[in-house]
């Protein structure tokens, strides 16, 4: 099965895997968390003038994110408690990048 999504201004649809979430080409999709980390640190240029993050691993930047952290040990503790079974953690090496 395939999703499309569009980024105004971009001009083409991207077309991926929904099993994979890689392009149907096997590319990265432009909404794959390294590519949205990316972007996130573009904005931080231009709001504050700095690239804070770069050079450090996504994985790291997640851990020292205390609301993010907070926001989801509620979401892993609720998924538990309203018989919703247990998160399933992916592994670690999938957030081991850095910008």
């Amino acid at each position: 099965s395939s999703g499309i999504n569009a980024e105004y201004g971009e001009g083409a649809v991207e077309v991926t895997k929904t099993n994979t979430g890689k392009c149907v080409d096997e590319s990265p999709s432009r909404l794959c968390k390294s590519a949205l980390f990316s972007k996130f640190n573009d904005l931080c240029k231009v709001v504050t003038n700095t690239k804070p993050y770069g050079g450090r691993l996504y994985l790291d930047i997640k851990k020292d994110a205390s609301n993010y952290q907070t926001a989801k040990k509620c979401t892993v503790e609720n998924f538990s408690s309203s018989g919703n079974g247990k998160w399933i953690g992916k592994p670690v090496e999938q957030d081991m990048f850095s910008i």
